[in-house]
């Protein structure tokens, strides 16, 4: 076995990716349960998820964020 070989495309995670990763998941949460509850809510919880995708990206697309920007994203 040699120990040194190790794929290449692994993605490392970053605080920020989790958290966008998370984000999708409770939309796709949210989209089911309203999907189910539908006859009994007046209308669908706000989620704001164009504004926070659109938040991801521009942190995303930075080459080199700064300490502060990262923060900033973790935060939004």
């Amino acid at each position: 076995m040699d120990a040194t070989v190790a794929p290449a495309d692994i993605k490392y995670p970053t605080d920020v990716d989790l958290l966008n990763q998370a984000r999708k998941t409770s939309e796709s949460i949210i989209d089911l349960l309203y999907k189910s509850l539908k006859d009994n809510l007046d209308k669908k919880p706000r989620t704001y998820r164009k504004k926070a995708r659109k938040d991801y990206l521009k942190f995303s697309k930075n080459r080199k964020p700064s300490g502060k920007q990262r923060r900033e994203a973790v935060k939004k």
